[in-house]
């Protein structure tokens, strides 16, 4: 191997020693490897391994100081810079009440059942009442032996009916253990209380007013008398809303294991 290496040296144009001079200017590193293994200097193989020792050392120093940021750059992503910021929508703070309200009273089959069963029924009789006669229903539930008109029992049954659906009875007792979420929000007591109230202001009482003013025309009451009815009826049901809100504030029940307990 390094006879051949020789005959190509010297077969070249220009001289061993130009050769050689060019090559170690230039390339110093090609003419180490070419002393230490042509000419077996020790030297330069001493001085080869060196600088290949140092290189490695300097590669391993400055690649720890920035294996760091080499590897942070690798595990970026990049996203597009424009954003736009979304439209914020606000609420007014009674409606957010009333909407948490409506959920837990949704929510809880057994408030919902007890509640609304009321004037749900109240609703189909008066539906029944377009194709029954309404009077008939009336004269068969009067008592033998006292006189009371169609009017007269119609209030009797839809008052009845309002006060028993009332929601506000339980409506404190059912926030049970979160009850401190809303007494920790900076809102007013009254807004509360307005949430609760418009549970059956919303939804129970106008549901057992339109009802029963339904039952009085088909019944043919008077003007007059259906006025007062539905009047009686609405009177009743916001003021056992009130009389139930106080019910619960005074006598709450915040720990229970099932709702029929409160309900």
């Amino acid at each position: 191997m390094f006879n051949v290496i020789r005959n190509v040296l010297f077969s070249a144009d220009i001289t061993y020693t130009e050769l050689i001079s060019d090559i170690k200017k230039k390339i110093y590193i090609i003419y180490l490897i070419m002393d230490s293994i042509a000419f077996g200097n020790i030297l330069s193989t001493v001085v080869f391994i060196s600088i290949s020792i140092a290189l490695v050392f300097l590669f391993v120093i400055i690649f720890k100081r920035l294996y760091l940021t080499i590897n942070q750059k690798l595990s970026e992503t990049f996203s597009k810079n424009y954003f736009v910021m979304p439209k914020i929508k606000t609420v007014n703070k009674k409606l957010s009440l009333f909407k948490k309200d409506f959920t837990l009273y949704t929510q809880s089959s057994v408030y919902l059942l007890n509640t609304f069963f009321g004037a749900a029924s109240m609703l189909i009789l008066a539906v029944i009442s377009f194709y029954t006669d309404i009077n008939q229903i009336i004269s068969s539930i009067r008592i033998s032996g006292i006189n009371v008109t169609s009017f007269q029992i119609l209030t009797i049954i839809c008052t009845t009916v309002a006060a028993m659906a009332c929601t506000t009875p339980s409506c404190i007792s059912v926030e049970g253990k979160n009850l401190w979420i809303p007494r920790s929000l900076p809102i007013d007591e009254k807004d509360i209380f307005s949430s609760k109230f418009a549970m059956d202001y919303i939804i129970i009482n106008p549901t057992i007013t339109i009802s029963s003013i339904i039952m009085a025309i088909n019944a043919k009451l008077s003007i007059f008398e259906t006025i007062i009815l539905a009047g009686t009826v609405c009177i009743m049901g916001i003021n056992m809303s009130k009389l139930g809100m106080i019910y619960n504030l005074t006598f709450p029940k915040l720990k229970f294991r099932s709702e029929i307990q409160i309900t």
